[in-house]
């Protein structure tokens, strides 16, 4: 699991954020503007790049080897989704052992959410085997329940290990905002590669 040092948005309070969500936003069916215009990222540290919506906020977490993008309603309100990317490398600490199975790892990742009390009612929605870029990968929907905000939440992640490094690319926003943010999520995958120049 990542440290939250990009945290479930670590901008502000997650218990403001319930009420957040604006009226606008809901079933409106048209692509929020700062959606529209996209951006490539590339991370040498992490050896990996993928594209992003441009005017959402970035942020590089674990010494450049993964970013997170987030964004609320426009581009500089509170955010109440986040796409988080981010290759970890096996290391002396044992903290990713190489043996652990895709299931392994997002298994770790639910505990961690418990560990760390913002996870209550864990419900596995889909999960199933898949590729990402041409390597075996695992890609998983969830929701639960947070105890700080009183309102439920929607996980979408992909886990893939490459070498010696774990790729976890997540989308995770306000269970009613599933429907904007999943477009999104859909985009940022399909334009992610391993080692591009």
């Amino acid at each position: 699991m990542a440290s939250r040092e990009s945290g479930r948005f670590g901008l502000g309070s997650r218990l403001a954020m319930a009420w957040l969500v604006p009226a606008m936003m809901i079933g409106s069916g048209s692509v929020p503007k700062q959606d529209t215009s996209w951006k490539r990222y590339h991370s040498a540290e992490g050896k990996f790049c993928v594209d992003y919506p441009t005017k959402w906020l970035k942020s590089e977490v674990f010494d450049g080897s993964g970013v997170f993008f987030a964004t609320g309603a426009k581009k500089h309100s509170r955010p109440y989704g986040e796409i988080d990317v981010s290759a970890v490398t096996n290391d002396s600490s044992g903290l990713i052992p190489a043996a652990f199975s895709l299931g392994d790892d997002f298994e770790a990742h639910i505990s961690g959410l418990k560990r760390f009390v913002r996870a209550k009612d864990v419900q596995v929605l889909e999960r199933q085997e898949t590729e990402l870029s041409g390597t075996a990968a695992l890609w998983v929907k969830d929701r639960y329940n947070d105890p700080f905000d009183h309102s439920t939440w929607f996980e979408e992640m992909i886990f893939a290990r490459r070498s010696d490094v774990l790729y976890r690319i997540e989308l995770e926003c306000r269970n009613d905002q599933s429907g904007r943010f999943d477009p999104v999520f859909k985009r940022v995958l399909s334009t992610f590669q391993f080692e591009c120049k």
